[in-house]
């Protein structure tokens, strides 16, 4: 059964805190919405997913927010986790198309 990956965040966020993982790369992932990866970045904040190291986030089409918007610009917590988990390297690189 193939899972979205804010499906897939939503559930490694509230079923495998304790879990080993260490590296994340979801780049590229049309569907990955903003909101899930705050979530997730707030479980890491929060102690959880001790092991983890490394996430990426980055896409090429942006990320998707509110209904069908995509944002370059997503609000993630990222002074906070810098703060909490200096030992966590996130990469969040949304470059901005040209319209044609």
């Amino acid at each position: 059964m193939r899972q979205w990956p804010e499906s897939f965040l939503r559930v490694l966020g509230d079923r495998c805190r304790e879990s080993p993982l260490e590296t994340l790369i979801l780049r590229d992932c049309y569907s990955l919405q903003e909101g899930e990866v705050v979530k997730f970045l707030n479980s890491v904040i929060a102690g959880n997913f001790k092991s983890i190291r490394y996430i990426d986030v980055s896409s090429n089409n942006c990320l998707a927010s509110n209904g069908s918007r995509r944002t370059s610009l997503p609000n993630f917590p990222l002074e906070t986790l810098k703060k909490k988990r200096w030992d966590v390297t996130f990469v969040g690189d949304f470059p901005l198309r040209p319209r044609y």
